[in-house]
């Protein structure tokens, strides 16, 4: 087949009184386009397309030039847009239906594409964007290859949607507006910084990767259910959440003061926020972990719970929980490094006598299993609190709820203080904590004597000495004289102590 190449030149109208992009009303052709064949929207031209379009071969925009599609618009050929640097400065505008088919490619060297309405790139199909795509308010779908090498990104706006299934790689600053849905399931790859303030989804089979900045903006969510490693640093601001249940790995990681993390899969931080190797949760920050957090060492001034582990140090400023508060339910919250609690508050809640029998999940009452030692450093207060499944009269003296469990030693058991205002027990029974080695135990004990019942226990007991005595010899059988002074003992010791 001979190639041959179609320059459209249309007579436009100006729009406006600038004249700044003319719309053109006549119709692409040929349509089809065969392949082998070449349109060519040259300089100051601005054509739509009201219908459907097919294009087997080549369309070409240089120059100062647009496309406008108002109705359905298939490639499974070639789409360029502004190739070259020097003297194009070209668009594509989609307000409708635009497909780039298996074997399609559109390249925008120098151009720009917006999208308004729904744009999909489809399985075996190609976009490369180093000027990237903004998706102002439609639905931009990727099942193939989009390359946005160098300063390509992806400006996602309020109301829009971006569904990535395939390879997405994104150069320049990317955004996904508040209101915005960004969701990821299959491999996207950020080597500019990208910022959330919407919501952000990376599926299951997502893989999420940046060397770059990424910031999850006040009141936008974050959700991880797949696997995600940045290679830099991770914010998560003040009013934001960000759920990870799958496979997290932040180079650095900061949790700004209100900021919300809930880890239920495994969350890996290589180095720390002060580049020390810690991961600091702000003061109003929280962290519910029920998987596996991994740091060399970690830093809580804010509220920590669940029943996960903590693969390195803690120190621990804040508020401690083990176990689902909001579910009401024990756990057991493992620390394989060093525990080191510098005041605040460790909670813990009493279902039950069991600590599962080497099955944390079974566990009956909170407690921390330590890997090293433990170190109380400051007045710190464990807070005692009854759950569901146990009755404060089912309780008696003498048992008692191993709650710290240390591999190494404890120190500073001294500055530990209980308060039992939500475990009041019944009959005079207390509460009372006693450290035996690397343990810490919580233990029901009985009401301690008053000091009169003491006084009188005293003075029973000397009696009894005295009685003792006075029997120690056989002569005081049948000796009257003796017998009146055995009593003349008794009485002596009885006023001896009343003295005393």
């Amino acid at each position: 087949m001979t190639r041959t190449t179609v320059i459209v030149s249309i007579v436009s109208l100006a729009l406006g009184a600038t004249g700044a992009h003319r719309r053109a009303h006549a119709q692409l052709t040929p349509n089809p386009n065969p392949v082998g064949n070449t349109i060519t929207i040259g300089n100051n031209n601005y054509p739509d397309n009201n219908t459907v379009f097919t294009n087997h071969g080549t369309v070409t925009l240089s120059g100062f030039s647009g496309l406008r599609n108002y109705g359905t618009f298939n490639t499974d050929g070639q789409l360029n847009v502004a190739p070259s640097f020097a003297t194009d400065d070209s668009f594509i505008e989609n307000f409708s239906l635009l497909n780039n088919n298996p074997g399609g490619v559109i390249t925008a060297g120098y151009g720009f594409l917006y999208n308004y309405a729904t744009w999909n790139n489809s399985a075996g199909a190609t976009m490369n964007a180093p000027q990237g795509l903004s998706n102002a308010g439609g639905t931009f779908t990727n099942a193939g290859t989009f390359n946005g090498f160098g300063g390509g990104s992806i400006g996602n706006g309020a109301g829009a949607s971006v569904v990535n299934s395939g390879t997405m790689t994104l150069g320049g600053i990317s955004g996904n507006n508040s209101g915005g849905i960004f969701t990821n399931s299959g491999s996207l790859s950020f080597t500019g910084p990208f910022q959330n303030f919407g919501q952000f989804t990376n599926a299951m089979s997502g893989s999420f990767g940046s060397n770059t900045f990424v910031e999850n903006e006040s009141g936008a969510v974050w959700q991880n259910f797949g696997f995600m490693n940045t290679r830099s640093y991770v914010t998560n601001d003040g009013g934001a959440t960000m759920t990870n249940t799958g496979t997290m790995q932040p180079f650095i990681m900061e949790l700004k003061p209100g900021g919300v993390l809930n880890n239920s899969g495994s969350l890996s931080i290589g180095v720390l926020i002060d580049n020390q190797g810690t991961v600091t949760n702000g003061n109003q920050g929280t962290i519910n972990n029920n998987g596996t957090v991994t740091m060399s060492s970690m830093t809580n001034s804010g509220t920590m719970t669940g029943s996960g582990s903590n693969i390195g140090s803690l120190i621990d400023m804040g508020t401690l929980t083990p176990g689902n508060p909001t579910a009401n339910t024990a756990g057991v919250y493992s620390v394989t490094g060093d525990y080191t609690k510098s005041g605040g508050v460790l909670n813990v809640g009493l279902g039950g006598l069991s600590n599962g029998g080497g099955n944390n999940s079974l566990t009956q009452f909170d407690w921390l299993k330590i890997g090293g030692g433990a170190s109380f450093t400051v007045p710190t207060t464990i807070d005692v609190s009854l759950l569901a499944g146990l009755s404060a009269s089912s309780l008696t003296p003498g048992e008692k709820f191993a709650i710290v469990k240390a591999g190494g030693m404890i120190s500073g058991f001294q500055y530990l203080s209980l308060d039992t205002s939500a475990a009041q027990l019944p009959g005079g029974y207390g509460w009372k904590l006693t450290q035996a080695g690397s343990e810490i135990d919580l233990n029901v004990v009985a009401p301690e004597p008053d000091g009169l019942t003491m006084s009188a226990i005293a003075i029973l007991a000397l009696v009894a000495v005295a009685a003792r005595r006075a029997f120690s010899t056989k002569r005081l059988a049948g000796n009257a004289a003796n017998r009146r002074r055995f009593i003349g003992h008794l009485a002596h010791a009885a006023v001896s102590v009343g003295e005393k």
